[in-house]
């Protein structure tokens, strides 16, 4: 008796996927191919065509369901061929027959859409012909023209598929007479809108869309409501206009996005103007809904631009002639200082020598006017030398008030302080701002009702020192607050006090330069001169003794 041995089974390497796996892969990783979308487009074609032809024979409501559900697939299997011809490399023998139809014109193609439905039709026809004389040896059910159908199908989703690649195409669509027929079409069409986008306003327009798809879509409602009650059924054609409303919905939707998003760029636009900035509203399109209000602040950018280049030109040139002319009387003048300084050491007569102290004494005016001047152009004009430094602005106010004290003893007016004790400090140049706290002072001694007082606050309120100066004015104040900060401007009309125009103009101009700001505000007979910096933390100053600012407490009356 012989021995039989056992083979035993061995494998080698991962174990092979079964036949349904493979098939689940395969479908997992192609059904999205175009060779398939087409064959699932032709069979779910001939079966809507199969419906449909059952519906007009049989009268078989229940097919309705059916075109409908059959309806969306196709138009969803289109929607991804669309997407996947041109991109699909999977089935290049499918491909190559698609690439062969390249046709210089659509003519062929339109006269086989012609005859595909022409044929559709006729069978449509022919069998609604024989149902309704009964002659029902001619008549065939709709499944033993399944092959026919079949084969429509392959030629209608062909046709579709080809004008799809066609129109993808820049090569075929440019290559033939419809690039030429659309863009006739479509300019057209983008005149006829931007005629209704000037022609009626937003609100308008608005009111015409909401009102006709309102309307449209009560009708359709009404007529579906009324098809019901009186035993009908909905109709197709009723669910197509209802489909094209909620296309025409869809496309006002999209408008109205397209509107907030041009609203959106309008105003960065008009945020970027306000800054000073350029304008560029180019990604406005023309068919807009706001093409006007685009034209519109479009004319206002420009005008607005050539105003402000026309300022600054005119601007600039009041500047240089100030300049000039300041620099070309300092040079006279200079001579004329120096012969009234010669006359005033030679031998005259006292009538002679008090003409001669008048002359000195109006030079001397001239002069200071002059050199005013010049320092509120220069200011003005941004060339003004500035040495920016740390400042405590209560120290600089009492020296001022003290260098001015034979001033306030002979005005007879009285000043009242109130400050705080510790030192408050801010970036600033010091004689400038020596100049403004001048300025302000003489104003007030210059304006301010006599045998009255004046008081000079100093508060700080988040993280700003305020300094106000407050008057009883002498006269009535028939002014604004901005008007008499201009340059030459007075409060004094009959101008029966000294002065020139200049102080506030040149407190206002060095108060910006400083960084400061500086306004007045009017009340009744109550005068006040508001001056307003930021404070700063203070820091020890480097250097010697020397260079440190050296502050004086004149004497003033608290």
């Amino acid at each position: 008796m012989g021995i039989r041995w056992k083979r035993s089974k061995q494998t080698y390497g991962p174990k092979k996927p079964g036949r349904i796996r493979r098939w689940i892969t395969y479908w997992r990783n192609h059904w999205r191919d175009l060779k398939w979308l087409y064959v699932f487009s032709v069979l779910i074609g001939a079966y809507f065509i199969q419906q449909a032809y059952d519906f007009i024979a049989y009268r078989s409501y229940p097919a309705i369901i059916n075109i409908y559900v059959s309806g969306i697939l196709m138009i969803a299997l289109f929607v991804l061929m669309f997407g996947q011809i041109q991109k699909d490399t999977s089935s290049p023998g499918f491909m190559t027959w698609m690439k062969n139809w390249n046709m210089d014109t659509l003519i062929i193609l339109y006269v086989a859409f012609l005859l595909a439905g022409l044929v559709a039709v006729i069978l449509s026809a022919s069998a609604l012909f024989w149902y309704y004389n009964a002659v029902y040896y001619y008549y065939y059910p709709g499944n033993q023209l399944f092959i026919l159908f079949v084969f429509l199908a392959m030629i209608h989703n062909a046709l579709v598929m080809i004008i799809i690649r066609h129109f993808k195409d820049p090569a075929l669509r440019n290559a033939t007479w419809t690039k030429k027929v659309i863009k006739n079409i479509s300019s057209k069409i983008q005149k006829k809108n931007l005629e209704y986008q000037k022609k009626y306003d937003f609100d308008k327009k608005n009111r015409i869309w909401i009102n006709g798809l309102a309307l449209g879509m009560l009708l359709v409602g009404l007529w579906q409501i009324s098809g019901i009650l009186s035993g009908g059924r909905i109709s197709f054609f009723s669910v197509l206009l209802f489909l094209l409303l909620l296309t025409l919905l869809l496309y006002w939707l999209k408008g109205h996005l397209g509107f907030l998003s041009d609203v959106g760029i309008m105003v960065r636009e008009i945020h970027n103007m306000s800054e000073g900035n350029a304008m560029d509203l180019s990604e406005i399109p023309e068919d807009s809904m706001i093409c006007e209000a685009k034209e519109d602040l479009t004319h206002i950018h420009e005008d607005l631009a050539e105003s402000i280049q026309k300022q600054v030109r005119s601007e600039k040139m009041k500047v240089d002639l100030i300049t000039n002319v300041s620099h070309d009387l300092k040079t006279p003048l200079t001579s004329i200082i120096g012969y009234i300084d010669l006359l005033k050491k030679m031998e005259l007569s006292d009538e002679a020598r008090d003409y001669v102290d008048i002359l000195a004494q109006k030079s001397e005016r001239l002069k200071a006017m002059i050199q005013d001047v010049f320092e509120v152009s220069k200011a003005t004009s941004g060339n003004a030398d500035m040495r920016i430094e740390q400042l405590d602005i209560c120290k600089l106010l009492i020296q001022t008030l003290g260098d001015m004290e034979d001033k306030i003893e002979r005005s007879g007016r009285t000043i009242k302080r109130n400050m705080p004790e510790e030192g408050i400090y801010v970036m600033a140049d010091g004689h400038k701002l020596y100049r403004i706290y001048q300025n302000i002072m003489e104003n007030a001694l210059k304006y301010s009702l006599e045998g009255t007082r004046i008081y000079v606050d100093v508060t700080v309120e988040r993280n700003q020192v305020q300094t106000v100066v407050k008057n009883i004015s002498s006269y009535e104040m028939n002014f604004t607050e901005e008007t008499i900060t201009e340059r030459f401007t007075r409060g004094d009309v009959s101008r029966t006090t000294e002065g020139h125009g200049l102080g506030l103009a040149i407190v206002k101009s060095f108060s910006e330069a400083c960084g400061g700001r500086f306004h007045i505000d009017i009340d009744g007979d109550l005068f006040k001169a508001i001056l307003t910096f930021p404070c700063v933390e203070y820091e020890e100053a480097e250097g010697t003794e020397d260079q440190k600012v050296k502050v004086s407490l004149g004497k003033t009356v608290d």
